[in-house]
C-alpha cells in the first residue's frame, strides 16, 4: 500500500487517465522480453496491489503472457476490451481485502480483467488492513498467523493469513483447483497395486 505515488496511481486507475506506471510497466516488460528473447523471453508476470494492476496491463497488451495477481488494482476502463475473457490472467482476491471490497462496492470490479477467484484468507479488522491486502504478515521471525483467544480456553487458536495457503492445488499436478467438473480417475488396483507379487 506503499507510497503516496502508489496511492495516487491506484486512484487514477479508476479514471480514464493512464498513469505513468502503467506505460512504464509495459515498456519494461517489452525491454526484458527482448533482452531474454534467446531463452524464450518473459512468459509469466505477477504482482500485488498496484503491482497486480501493472501485471494485468502487461498481460492485456500481450495475450501470450500468463499473469497471476493478488488483490490487484483496477485498470483504466479504456484499456479493457468488453467481452474479452483474458484467459491468460488469473486474479486472487482476499475476502477481507480493503481494496477489493472498495472496488466491488464502488462498481469498479469489472475493471479487473481475466478470471477472478476469491480466497478465504485474512481476518476482519482495520488493524489487519495491510496484511489482509498483501496476503502476508510482515514479521521478522516469519510467523504468518494471528493468535486468538486465551490458551487453554475455548476459542483459542491461530488464524493463518498466508494467501498461498488458501489456494487449493491438486496433489497430483500442483495446479490450482477451482471447483467444477473434473475427470474421474479410474484406479485399476490389480494393475497398480504396489504390494502385488510380480510373476
Amino acid at each position: 500500500m506503499g507510497s503516496f505515488n502508489d496511492i495516487r496511481a491506484d486512484a487514477q486507475l479508476v479514471s480514464e487517465f493512464t498513469p505513468h506506471q502503467v506505460r512504464a510497466a509495459v515498456d519494461y516488460y517489452e525491454e526484458m522480453d527482448e533482452k531474454y528473447k534467446k531463452v524464450g523471453g518473459v512468459s509469466y508476470v505477477t504482482g500485488n496491489s498496484l503491482g497486480g494492476g501493472l501485471t494485468n496491463a502487461v498481460a492485456v497488451q500481450n495475450p501470450g503472457v500468463t499473469a497471476v495477481t493478488l488483490n490487484p488494482s483496477p485498470l483504466p476502463e479504456h484499456m479493457i476490451e468488453p467481452g474479452q475473457p483474458y484467459d491468460n490472467i488469473t486474479n486472487y482476491c482476499s475476502d477481507f481485502d480493503v481494496l477489493t471490497k472498495s472496488l466491488d462496492a464502488g462498481g469498479y470490479g469489472h475493471q479487473i480483467p481475466g478470471k477472478r477467484y476469491n480466497i478465504n484468507n485474512g481476518i476482519p479488522g482495520i488493524d489487519q488492513a495491510i496484511t489482509n491486502h498483501t496476503g502476508y504478515r510482515n514479521t521478522k521471525d516469519g510467523i504468518q498467523y494471528y493468535t486468538i483467544g486465551e490458551k487453554g480456553k475455548p476459542g483459542y487458536g491461530r488464524i493463518y493469513i498466508d494467501a498461498d495457503s488458501h489456494i487449493v492445488t491438486s496433489i497430483w499436478t500442483g495446479i490450482p483447483l477451482y471447483g467444477g467438473y473434473s475427470e474421474r480417475i479410474d484406479i485399476d488396483k490389480e494393475k497398480h497395486d504396489p504390494f502385488s507379487v510380480i510373476s
